[in-house]
């Protein structure tokens, strides 16, 4: 699977005689544990955006067992794999272990329609945030307000108005959750970012 790589066919001269082998090109996972193994005392991220689009259980295949981390972070358990392996001297018996300075992220719109289902068994291996949708302001410099907070010309009877984004996406998240009006739950609303 292209998360963890993929054995690709790749022409070689030999001899001035063309041939197909088949190599392993590393994917994201095979990548950044690579760098996480040669660069010990840094700190390596993958980042996982909307990882409920692809079906975990086939994308991480038998790596999946590597994500129970120990106390000190490091896999509690180890997957022999030789691709994977391959090119870090610090790996003995191709027995791959995910090192303490790999930090896996991801991301999850629950709202989305046509995901796979998480199964717990998976998710209670990541450490789940909750990020709500309240306008996010410049943390360095607060009197810049809102990030992407365009004007927004609406026309209403004739007469156009102009809107800051936040607070027209905000006032439409309360007509979406008031019981008044659609009563749908907050996994219905908008964020801040549902238009550039």
């Amino acid at each position: 699977n292209d998360f963890v790589g993929q054995i690709m066919p790749t022409i070689k001269k030999e001899d001035s005689i063309e041939k197909i082998i088949y190599e392993f090109k590393k994917g994201p996972f095979s990548l950044a544990i690579k760098k996480a193994y040669d660069s010990p005392n840094k700190m390596i991220y993958l980042i996982i955006e909307e990882m409920s689009r692809g079906n975990c259980a086939a994308i991480f295949g038998d790596i999946f067992q590597l994500l129970d981390r120990n106390s000190d972070g490091e896999s509690t358990y180890f997957v022999n794999n030789e691709f994977i392996a391959k090119d870090i001297n610090s790996i003995i018996n191709n027995q791959i272990k995910i090192p303490n300075n790999l930090t896996i992220l991801g991301t999850v719109n629950t709202s989305d329609q046509n995901v796979y289902v998480m199964d717990t068994a998976f998710k209670r291996r990541f450490e789940w945030e909750y990020i709500p949708i309240n306008p996010i302001g410049d943390a360095e410099d607060e009197s810049k307000g809102f990030k992407n907070n365009a004007d927004i010309k609406l026309r209403f009877r004739e007469e156009d108005k102009i809107y800051k984004w936040a607070d027209l996406y905000m006032s439409l998240n309360k007509f979406i959750a008031s019981n008044e009006y659609l009563g749908l739950g907050e996994d219905k609303q908008i964020g801040q970012f549902f238009i550039k």
